[in-house]
């Protein structure tokens, strides 16, 4: 009985898995029928394999979103000496500017020194 039931079970998985199976035709009696009900009783789902997918899967996640934070920071480092430059290049100019008055005699004002 429990023969027949189990047989009756591993058609019913056949026909559910749309393997080209119907009830009509799923006779375990031919060979290549029981080796798909053999492959489908092995399938084991294994608690250690899932587990360690999913953890790799959250350390790749977490992998990604802290190199997220870290290109944040570094963009804004970059901002902010990209600014730095610029206002040192400003600097310089108005320096250059006023040495040039002082070599000709202004002062830093426009006006002549007597």
């Amino acid at each position: 009985m429990d023969d027949q039931r189990a047989v009756q079970n591993c058609c019913r998985a056949l026909v559910g898995l749309g393997l080209g199976f119907s009830p009509r035709t799923c006779n375990l009696s031919y060979p290549c029928q029981q080796k798909q009900c053999r492959t489908l009783k092995k399938f084991e789902l294994h608690l250690d394999a899932l587990i360690a997918v999913v953890v790799v899967l959250i350390l790749a996640g977490g992998f990604i979103v802290y190199q997220r934070f870290q290109y944040a920071e570094a963009m804004q480092d970059n901002v902010d000496l990209t600014w730095e430059v610029e206002t040192m290049k400003v600097d310089l100019q108005t320096m250059a500017v006023r040495l040039d008055a002082c070599a000709n005699g202004n002062d830093s004002e426009g006006r002549v020194e007597q």
